[in-house]
């Protein structure tokens, strides 16, 4: 919810409002979609999202290490495999949490968004 609510200007009581916050990874986001009344959601795998279920804290404040960078993979490996469409990720100065500090993404090495992107090649 952080990684969203400045950098989409999604206020928090919204998100807590309308989203019933029931997973915690990609695969199991597609199983509470299937509640959504859309027939046609369609979804990407962001990459904030993974790196602070992979990291926690660290990700807003340090580079991901090895077993990091395979988690991650794995990570979007599976929403992938899921039916994410896709792997977004966020280079944009603007985007930062309600605290001030940038999204996860944004501490990502391109080596890092490299790997991630290589892995929708499955």
């Amino acid at each position: 919810m952080r990684n969203l609510q400045r950098a989409e200007d999604i206020p928090p009581a919204a998100m807590e409002a309308g989203i019933e916050w029931r997973w915690t990874t990609f695969p199991n986001s597609s199983t509470a979609s299937k509640r959504c009344p859309r027939d046609q959601l369609r979804r990407y795998v962001g990459h904030s999202a993974i790196r602070t279920y992979v990291m926690g804290e660290r990700a807003f404040e340090q580079s991901a290490t090895e077993d990091d960078l395979r988690s991650m993979e794995r990570q979007v490996r599976d929403a992938i495999r899921a039916g994410a469409l896709g792997f977004t990720t966020s280079r944009s100065p603007a985007h930062e949490t309600p605290e001030g500090r940038y999204v996860a993404s944004r501490l990502a090495s391109w080596d890092e968004v490299r790997r991630l992107v290589g892995v929708m090649a499955i």
